[in-house]
């Protein structure tokens, strides 16, 4: 690829323009070194110091990684991990400043965790499956326990979570719901009771939820992840005696 020559007034902006264009209509491929400062300075006609601030521009976008030492250099990372984790990032911030209200946040989790349920019981595989198990087994456990470790049962439920995402084989949903996933603690300290009986509710819903992926129904996986994330919210509004997680 040949890149056109620019005028100085405009340089920076075309050349993250150039650059950006060559990646996205794959001129330039995942993991592949773009020319060497020396080859882009003399196609585009323009400065090292112009060219720098281009591909600082392109490593925050997530398009490129810059790499130093010997076997440096800028390098395409792939589109969708670098648009998946600047989506994650803006939703985590929006999280952690609590600019999510819960309902927002229980909405937004109906939607996409049901969704990914359903893809996870038509995709996962053996390994995902024995992952799953694991963690209710490792859930059970805590809630069996002498003293219950309110931290522990909820960082294991945390990654349940995340393995179903996983299993769903979808790599924003899984990023997504990863960046809520890591957040939501900050919810669950304000709204919901850090009591024994709430996580084996909570482990009761997240096991029916393995059950439906496991015997690959789709249809029952994609209700119990929403019933699991509806009650959860109704529970975390209006705590009461006999309410379920």
């Amino acid at each position: 690829m040949t890149f056109e020559k620019v005028k100085p007034t405009r340089a920076f902006q075309i050349v993250v323009e150039q650059i950006e264009e060559g990646i996205l209509t794959g001129r330039f491929t995942q993991g592949e070194r773009l020319p060497a400062e020396r080859t882009m300075i003399n196609d585009f006609g323009i400065s090292r110091r112009t060219l720098r601030e281009a591909l600082r521009v392109l490593e925050q976008k997530g398009l490129i990684e810059i790499k130093t030492g010997s076997k440096g250099g800028s390098f395409v990372k792939r589109i969708a991990t670098a648009h998946a984790n600047q989506m994650s990032e803006s939703l985590a911030l929006l999280i952690r400043s609590r600019k999510i209200s819960l309902d927002d946040l229980t909405e937004f989790r109906y939607d996409v965790e049901g969704i990914s349920a359903r893809l996870a019981a038509e995709r996962a595989t053996k390994e995902d499956i024995q992952k799953l198990k694991s963690l209710l087994a490792e859930s059970q456990a805590l809630l069996i326990a002498k003293e219950f470790n309110w931290k522990a049962f909820f960082d294991v439920d945390r990654r349940m979570h995340l393995a179903v995402a996983r299993a769903a084989q979808n790599i924003v949903h899984e990023s997504i719901l990863r960046t809520v996933h890591e957040n939501i603690h900050r919810y669950y300290e304000s709204y919901l009771p850090q009591e024994r009986n709430v996580a084996r509710q909570a482990h009761k819903g997240m096991l029916e939820l393995v059950k439906a992926i496991e015997e690959r129904d789709s249809d029952r996986a994609f209700d119990r992840a929403r019933d699991h994330v509806q009650k959860g919210n109704r529970f975390m509004k209006k705590p009461k005696a006999g309410d379920s997680f």
